[in-house]
């Protein structure tokens, strides 16, 4: 059902799942203003993030409840990537070839067998495959590759090409320099006040700063948030090299589609410092070059520091607030990419009933 002609709403936040929540919303008929603080989109988690859609690998011991969620949205993302490349007329880079674990070494083999074994208790099934087997699959592979797990339906894509497609969309419905200090609740809506004093009444507002949500919370009932910090680099190679995300041991390299690879990412608990650091960027070559040698004769062409928005269960909070006509969309942590049509789907869910 479509809501009332003129019904409005704005998103708080700019990045990946704001501008996602915005556009599926304008689609649903609703008039979007999105507000974000800066124009540096390179703050965005979405940024910074390696755009896997792997609901397989990314799951980790502890957070078992989350896995029907990162498989829900992950089956939901052909038609999230149809729908915007549709509006936008961009390409998103999709690519559905599936996704390696390698191992070069006995204990990585022995980290192979654990995580097989955990996963199918998930109801996931990876394959084995030899090391005949990974390296026909990516030649690029090192010699000293003695196994690999194969998961075909996990995805990628690349996350700047999705924020540029949002951005496209919704145009001048974006708001740059806006930084949201105070919601106060009027009889209809919510007002919307801007830190240099401008004031505008919505019907409803989304919140979805990502890492920022907490600074200063907007509502008295938003979770705790822990940005973590994530240090990545971009390497250009002289040819294609991968045609999968290889995941080696704490590392991973994502292939984009101008021969350039995403090395990734550091976990680091230290809020916003916006450092990068060479023991940051070493780490991930070191571990990197055991799993594709050729990439320490490639010229590095970016690096990048991003930070995810944790709670405290590592569980995203997509709710209503205790203040009326308020809906927060915050806490995506690591997976923000593969939850972003989730969590459309759920806001959609909850504008349409009205149930905020």
């Amino acid at each position: 059902m479509s809501p009332p002609k003129n019904r409005t709403v704005a998103i708080v936040g700019g990045g990946l799942i704001g501008l996602s929540v915005g556009w599926w919303l304008g689609r649903l008929g609703w008039d979007v203003t999105a507000y974000e603080g800066t124009r540096d989109i390179t703050r965005s988690a979405g940024y910074a993030a390696a755009g896997m859609l792997a609901a397989q690998l990314e799951q980790e011991p502890g957070e078992e409840h989350l896995a029907s969620l990162l498989a829900h949205s992950q089956r939901l993302w052909p038609s999230f990537r149809d729908a915007l490349e549709a509006d936008s007329g961009l390409s998103l880079d999709y690519q559905a070839g599936g996704t390696l674990m390698v191992a070069t070494d006995a204990n990585g083999l022995g980290r192979l067998r654990h995580d097989q074994a955990y996963l199918r208790r998930l109801g996931w099934d990876p394959q084995w495959l030899m090391a005949e087997e990974a390296r026909r699959l990516e030649p690029w592979l090192s010699p000293q590759t003695l196994g690999a797990l194969f998961c075909p339906s996990d995805h990628h894509v690349d996350p700047r090409r999705v924020l540029q497609a949002l951005t496209q969309v919704l145009g001048p419905r974006v708001v740059y320099h806006a930084s949201i200090v105070q919601l106060s609740p009027t009889p209809h809506g919510v007002e919307v006040i801007q830190s240099h004093g401008a004031k505008q009444s919505f019907d409803a507002v989304i919140l979805a700063q990502g890492a920022w949500a907490g600074n200063p919370p907007l509502v008295p009932d938003l979770p705790p948030l822990d940005p973590v910090k994530g240090q990545a680099l971009y390497v250009r190679m002289s040819t294609p090299c991968l045609s999968h995300v290889v995941w080696g041991e704490d590392v991973y390299l994502v292939p984009r589609h101008d021969n350039r690879l995403y090395i990734g990412a550091t976990v680091e608990p230290l809020g916003f410092d916006t450092r990068i650091t060479a023991g940051a960027l070493y780490h991930l070559l070191k571990q990197g070059r055991l799993v594709v040698p050729s990439i320490l004769e490639a010229e590095v062409t970016e690096s990048i520091v991003g930070y995810r928005p944790r709670t405290l269960n590592d569980t995203p909070v997509i709710r209503p607030s205790i203040v009326p006509n308020i809906i927060m969309a915050v806490g995506h942590h690591r997976n923000g990419v593969l939850l972003a049509p989730w969590t459309c789907e759920v806001i959609g869910e909850l504008v349409r009933r009205g149930d905020f």
